[in-house]
């Protein structure tokens, strides 16, 4: 996400990475979040776009508009892109990974919805993979992993979410509306997309990004 050549920092805000991190710098203003920290020096910035904290949680964040002509992420297409690795990076230290693009990722969103709500492995292989596509989905995540165990927990860990870029920019329009002075309600939000750019490694809580 660093800028680049032919005024890429000028259009953050209108792109779909950008909209994300809008809609969380717009979660620390409301406090539902504390902070977002985009390419946050360390380790802890390998592979995701950028790291939200509340309280003593970490949350990181990897954004991928999409996959060629794909309509849905497939595990293997997840593994090659290097999703499936940098989930087991971060969950492995702590914390919560969220995969987010424009389109679906079922099959991984539904088989780490099961292992959240099952109590062990034996109940989530037991009574969770009813689905034809989920005991192959999570053979193959054993696989990946190294064990179904490892592949468990790390789906424990990490969540899917694939929001419409429309609906995206419509909702963060409608948020900086409310929150920010000094612009039409489109134009703040992009703007405040705008500040990641020059701020890269910063961490974003409320007062700084008032500041800035």
């Amino acid at each position: 996400m660093s800028p680049r050549s032919g005024g890429e920092a000028d259009k953050f805000g209108n792109r779909y990475e950008g909209r994300w991190t809008t809609r969380q710098l717009l979660r620390v203003l409301v406090g539902q979040i504390d902070s977002v920290t985009v390419e946050e020096v360390g380790e802890i910035g390998e592979k995701v776009e950028f790291t939200v904290r509340a309280g003593t949680g970490e949350e990181v964040h990897q954004v991928k508009r999409q996959h060629g002509s794909a309509n849905e992420w497939k595990l293997p297409v997840l593994n090659a892109n290097g999703v499936l690795a940098a989930a087991q990076r971060h969950v492995s230290r702590k914390r919560q990974f969220l995969f987010v693009s424009t389109v679906p990722a079922v099959v991984l969103n539904q088989l780490a919805d099961s292992a959240r709500r099952s109590a062990d492995l034996q109940t989530f292989v037991d009574y969770r993979l009813t689905n034809k596509d989920l005991r192959p989905g999570f053979d193959y995540l054993s696989g990946v992993y190294g064990s179904p165990e490892a592949a468990w927990q790390i789906l424990r860990g990490l969540d899917v979410t694939w929001p419409d870029e429309r609906d995206l920019a419509d909702m963060n329009s409608a948020l900086a509306g409310l929150l920010l002075e000094g612009a039409e309600p489109s134009l703040a939000a992009v703007g405040l997309g705008n500040l990641v750019p020059d701020n890269l490694s910063v961490t974003l809580d409320a007062d700084k990004i008032v500041e800035l």
